[in-house]
């Protein structure tokens, strides 16, 4: 029998209402009644799209009971989608003209968005109508990172582009601080790079940073060389300066920018073994092409790159994975070791040393190795890398570096190199590392290596790092006997210990009442001053104590 439409004007609900009209039509009116209740269930509300968005507006004052009132909007707008009834973009345009706190408005918008099974909201459309989007995007981030996160691939490329390099300014900025919330947006935005760009492209996100401050020559004469490693030792000074010290504003901002540095890390082979790009090879690269610029030119700041290796050593440290990426982190530094020195490249081989001191300073207690053990067996040991051409190279390139080097990677180096007579010129780099520990007031005997490169050796007293006699008394003897002469000693202490030499020994010798050398003191003092050894502010009450005195005799 062919089915018989449902033609009578009652509507059934159920079986026992007309079971041989509900037999007759097989069921059909039980679909249709079905159907019937539930539009008439949804025509007593809701029927039109600019009901429901001031509906939805509502709810944004009171989310209290947010899952069920989620729920319901979801199957209301499913319900108008499938009787072409919904327009998303009238709804998206009521909703963002009538929502007073944007914040919250975007956090319901996705969490309805994503109870959907149709593509009935569209999260580039309510960004594009929503004003002030930096902000309101940054307190989102603060109040709600996860759909934060969703959003940012669906910001216009220009938009987002706008917010990396304003996030990016504050992340390679080492003078300001970086507020957490626009360092959790940068780190978003790069997440986002990172899930849609090949390494090619990442690499020019990289450089960008690098770019946003660079670093200038103090003057048109200065070497970009010098330059670079004027740069080097500023990050150096504050990786190994016992763990940027925890209660400054500056650890803060590192803490905010850490996950960035931490994520950057993971783009490459010595942190994360799914990469097949290296960290090391690309930081050398860079330094290579500042070797290579003009005169007067400016140097890109690699300062973000080398926080990066810093904190993904940190990271496999603390993880315990040091112990089994070691080999291949070493493997990676000598290798651009030796590249560097085929190519005579200093700002290279700088930078490479300096990746292998970050390296080796976190992971030496687990691995048994330090940077001390790891200079020997590469530049000292007959094993090591260097032929007669390379340690020419090598010992010219340390040298250079001397004045801009910290001084525990200086006691390190020269104490390896103080024995050593395989290499040129070897004695006269380490004659340079005394001078220079001589002068910063530190030990220079070289006869042990500093425990960690954050605490250099100190000199024992002020008088072992200058040979200064601690008393007077002796220092008048000298000046006496070489005719009124200045000791070339006290000399060099009045520049390089001026501390000790303002606050110590001026007041001792002002204060000098020994019959014996008198005028030998007062002669001294006439000498120091003739060369503005004595400020004004300690010689002119001297002067004044000294003219009292002789009134009253």
């Amino acid at each position: 029998m062919s089915i018989i439409p449902a033609t009578r004007n009652k509507r059934l609900l159920k079986p026992e209402q007309d079971h041989i009209q509900w037999e007759l039509t097989q069921g059909h009116s039980k679909r249709y009644c079905s159907e019937v209740f539930h539009m008439r269930q949804h025509s007593n509300h809701l029927t039109t799209t600019e009901e429901l968005a001031y509906k939805f507006v509502q709810f944004l004052y009171n989310t209290k009971e947010a899952d069920t009132n989620l729920a319901q909007f979801a199957k209301d707008i499913t319900y108008m989608c499938q009787n072409v009834a919904f327009s998303s973009l009238q709804f998206n345009q009521i909703v963002s003209e009538q929502a007073v706190n944007s914040v919250r408005m975007l956090e319901y918008y996705y969490k309805l968005y994503t109870r959907l099974n149709i593509l009935a909201l569209s999260l580039p459309s309510i960004l594009q109508h929503v004003e002030n989007l930096d902000e309101t995007l940054l307190n989102l981030i603060s109040q709600n990172e996860s759909v934060a996160k969703a959003y940012i691939p669906h910001l216009p490329d220009q938009l987002r582009d706008a917010f990396f390099e304003k996030d990016g300014r504050q992340l390679t900025s080492w003078t300001a601080l970086m507020d957490s919330s626009n360092a959790q947006r940068l780190h978003l935005i790069l997440e986002h790079y990172a899930d849609s760009m090949p390494f090619d492209q990442l690499k020019t996100i990289l450089i960008r940073l690098m770019s946003f401050h660079k670093i200038l020559p103090k003057d048109a004469d200065e070497n970009l060389n010098i330059c670079f490693y004027r740069q080097l030792r500023h990050v150096k000074q504050s990786l190994f300066n016992s763990t940027t010290q925890k209660q400054t504003k500056a650890y803060d901002s590192f803490l905010a920018k850490k996950p960035i540095y931490l994520l950057i890390s993971q783009w490459f082979f010595e942190f994360n073994v799914a990469s097949e790009n290296s960290l090391t090879e690309f930081i050398a690269h860079i330094a290579s092409m500042s070797s290579s610029q003009e005169r007067g030119s400016e140097v890109m700041d690699m300062s973000v790159l080398l926080y990066s290796y810093f904190t993904g050593c940190k990271d496999l440290n603390a993880s315990g994975g040091d112990v089994l990426r070691i080999f291949d982190i070493i493997e990676a530094v000598n290798t651009a070791v030796r590249q560097s020195l085929e190519r005579d490249e200093s700002n290279e081989l700088g930078v490479v040393l300096t990746l292998t001191q970050i390296a080796l300073e976190h992971m030496h207690t687990s691995v048994g190795y330090t940077y001390a053990s790891w200079f020997e067996a590469t530049f000292v040991r007959p094993s090591s890398i260097l032929d007669k051409r390379t340690s020419a190279i090598f010992i010219k390139i340390l040298q250079q570096m001397t004045l801009y080097e910290l001084p525990s990677i200086l006691q390190i180096q020269g104490k390896a190199l103080s024995n050593c007579s395989a290499i040129p010129n070897a004695q006269e780099y380490v004659s340079a590392v005394r001078k220079r520990l001589v002068e910063l007031g530190l030990n220079q005997h070289l006869k042990k290596y500093p425990v960690s490169i954050m605490t250099p050796l100190q000199a024992e007293s002020i008088t072992e790092a200058l040979n200064i006699p601690d008393e007077v008394e002796q220092v008048l003897q000298q000046f006496a006997q070489k005719n009124n002469t200045v000791p070339k000693t006290l000399l060099q202490a009045s520049v390089f210990q001026r501390k000790w030499f303002v606050s110590t020994f001026l007041p001792k010798l002002f204060a000098w009442q020994s019959s014996g050398h008198m005028e030998a003191r007062n002669s001294l003092i006439m000498a120091l001053k003739k060369i503005n050894k004595i400020p004004d502010s300690l010689y002119k009450p001297f002067i004044q104590q000294q003219q009292q005195q002789s009134k009253r005799k």
